[in-house]
């Protein structure tokens, strides 16, 4: 017996074929890597007894001075909060939700995709409006501010009277979105003041208050900075060093400076950027976004596009109409990963996921309905919604809300390079580590192998086969190169380790 140890390392690569892409993991779906050994995705459970109205579009989390926890959920028309173990509906009266509207008429839609001098139906020609809609939130000590930008009205929610809709602020200008500073300062993005949009321009009231937006008063803290952009201000996060202001092209970090300025404003990165929820803060007071270029990170003072060895493939699944509207972002909480949403081509809601781990520097993929997200922290676990307005909290259990997920959850690798495919193989046995938190489980995966003779003659798939009990796999594996599919035959913790191939070559025919 001559055993052929393979161990990849974690974290997708896709370079043209499987076999152009040789001791890397090539297809994967909910699964992750944790200290180098593979293991699925934790489940979901159900938050909602019942759906709510519509697809859910935006999570925001908290946690009260007495250490109780607040969730909002943005649907598409309405406001909610998890009050009484239940979900009450809170929307603010005449509030106009940020519901992507279509619109039709001559020239909308994407070039082509209809017949020249014919108008497109309003509701059909799959573009929406040309100001994105978004819910926007911010705590303002244990109670929330927020706003839908197709509204711009600033609503204050008190965490006090928890089923209570939330009351539109009378002081503060309108905004296109709001971010409570680290200094206690209410600061707008784009605001209308007095009747006039300034969509270059960021403000805030005086510290600690709602009331004062007194720019001219050298008494107070209320001030205002007009930025060098190329496009209107739409958002804001907080991070480490301060807030990060967004356009559609332009970054600025927004830091504090005391008096008599209060804030100082540098732009620090120039690209154009999708729809506001791509971008999310996350460990450490970092965060990411896709754009349309690469996927960008935030850390130190700087913007740096990162390497992601399976971007060329998600640029070529991403829907050119759907994907700037739909495509949304969140940290996990529970493992030190960052997820991305996005709906693939052809596909109106988000179907498709890329995952990110930033300690251990691995990216994957997979396949997963979800309209929104929110990470773990303020809340035990992350918080999921899909387009039928059904909440789940993942990393709960192991299975889809009570169903099995069993062989959805697998790891595909590229070409194994045994004996540098110079020589025809036969692979008969396998053996492969595999264990849960309280005993080994050799059945616990399924092993397929997919072989090919030359590079461009026909994959031959052989198996799958299950593991006998003492933990050795018969296979009849015969090619000039080989790849290995694992696929969960349980729902459970299962890490998977070392793969040991009896192999025997041939000649090289």
């Amino acid at each position: 017996m001559s055993l052929v140890p393979i161990l990849l390392p974690p974290g997708l690569e896709r370079n043209g074929t499987p076999y152009d892409t040789p001791g890397k993991w090539w297809d994967m779906n909910l699964m992750r890597w944790v200290s180098g050994s593979a293991r699925p995705f934790g489940g979901w459970q159900r938050k909602t007894e019942t759906p709510l109205d519509s697809a859910i579009r935006r999570f925001h989390a908290w946690q009260n001075n007495d250490a109780t926890r607040g969730t909002m959920v943005g649907t598409e028309s309405k406001l909610y909060v998890d009050f009484a173990g239940g979900w009450a509906d809170v929307t603010p009266p005449g509030i106009v939700p940020p519901i992507v509207t279509m619109e039709g008429g001559y020239g909308s839609g994407p070039y082509g995709m209809g017949t020249y001098g014919t108008p497109r139906p309003a509701g059909e020609s799959d573009v929406f409006t040309a100001k994105y809609a978004a819910w926007c939130f911010s705590n303002w000590g244990e109670d929330v501010l927020l706003l839908s930008n197709l509204d711009n009205r600033i609503f204050h929610y008190i965490s006090a009277a928890p089923d209570t809709p939330p009351v539109a602020l009378t002081e503060p200008p309108l905004a296109n979105a709001v971010v409570v500073t680290d200094e206690r300062h209410c600061m707008l993005v784009a605001p209308v003041i007095d009747g006039t949009y300034y969509p270059h321009r960021i403000c805030w009231g005086s510290r600690e208050s709602l009331t004062d937006w007194d720019f001219a008063s050298v008494t107070n803290t209320a001030g205002f900075l007009d930025l060098t952009c190329t496009s209107p201000l739409n958002w804001a996060i907080k991070v480490r060093e301060g807030v990060l202001v967004f356009s559609s092209t332009e970054v600025f970090l927004i830091t504090y400076v005391s008096l008599p300025y209060i804030y100082g404003a540098q732009k620090i990165a120039e690209m154009p950027i999708y729809h506001p929820y791509s971008i999310t803060e996350f460990f450490g007071g970092r965060a990411m976004w896709y754009s349309t270029r690469a996927f960008q990170m935030y850390a130190g003072n700087a913007v740096q596009p990162m390497d992601c060895p399976i971007l060329n493939d998600i640029k070529d699944d991403f829907s050119e109409t759907w994907g700037p509207l739909r495509l949304h972002t969140s940290g996990n909480g529970l493992f030190p990963e960052v997820m991305f949403f996005w709906p693939s081509a052809d596909v109106k809601e988000a179907d498709r996921y890329a995952v990110y781990n930033y300690l251990e520097n691995w990216w994957g993929w997979g396949r997963l309905k979800r309209s929104a997200m929110i990470s773990a922290g303020a809340l035990r676990r992350p918080l999921a919604g899909d387009e039928t307005g059904t909440i789940y909290e993942h990393e709960n259990g192991w299975t889809n809300a009570g169903v099995p997920i069993l062989g959805d959850r697998f790891l595909e690798s590229g070409a194994l390079g045994i004996d540098g495919g110079a020589k025809i193989v036969d692979v008969k046995q396998a053996m492969l580590a595999t264990q849960d938190d309280f005993h080994d489980v050799p059945q616990a995966v399924k092993i397929k192998f997919f072989g090919r003779y030359t590079p461009d003659g026909n994959e031959r798939v052989f198996g799958p086969y299950t593991p006998r009990l003492d933990g050795y796999t018969d296979t009849r594996v015969n090619c000039r190169e080989a790849r290995v599919r694992y696929q969960l035959a349980i729902d459970g913790l299962v890490d998977i380790g070392l793969l040991r191939l009896d192999v025997s070559t041939g000649g090289a025919r």
